[in-house]
C-alpha cells in the first residue's frame, strides 16, 4: 500500500540534481557550433578598369552570383558616395575576385560603383566610363 507521506530529503535531492543536470545538458547543446557556413567577409572592390565596352571590377570576396535577379548579388553603377541612385550593371561573369559587366550608359558612366555580394555591400570607387 502506498503511503501519503512527503518524500524523504534523499529524493527531494535526487530530483532537484536531475533538474540541474537537464537544464545544464540544455544550456551546453544551446552553446553548440551550428552547422554551415555563412559568408561573413565583406566584399572589397580594389579597382575599375574600363576595357572595349566592358568594365572589369577586381577585389575580393565576392563570392558566387545569384543571377541577375537577386538582391544578394549584383553590381551598383553610377551611384553617388553613399551608395543611393545608380543602376544595376548587366554581369557578363562574376568570379570570386573578378568581375566583368557591360559599360554603363551615358546618365550612369560617371559616380561610384558598388558590389552587392552575399547581402553585404562593397566600398565604393569611381567610375569615369567612357
Amino acid at each position: 500500500m502506498l503511503s501519503n507521506a512527503l518524500p524523504s530529503p534523499f529524493a527531494r535531492t535526487v530530483r532537484r540534481a536531475g533538474a540541474l543536470l537537464l537544464l545544464g545538458m540544455l544550456l551546453l547543446a544551446s552553446c553548440a557550433p551550428q552547422t554551415g557556413v555563412q559568408h561573413t567577409a565583406v566584399p572589397w572592390l580594389v579597382s575599375v578598369t574600363t576595357r572595349d565596352d566592358t568594365l572589369v571590377l577586381q577585389g575580393h570576396h565576392f563570392g558566387s552570383y545569384a543571377g541577375p535577379d537577386s538582391d544578394d548579388s549584383y553590381v551598383l553603377l553610377g551611384a553617388n558616395n553613399r551608395g543611393q541612385g545608380g543602376e544595376r550593371a548587366q554581369v557578363l561573369s562574376w568570379g570570386g575576385n573578378r568581375i566583368v559587366v557591360a559599360a554603363p550608359g551615358q546618365e550612369n558612366a560617371r559616380g561610384f560603383a558598388f558590389v552587392q555580394a552575399g547581402g553585404a555591400r562593397s566600398n565604393g570607387l569611381t567610375v569615369n566610363a567612357p
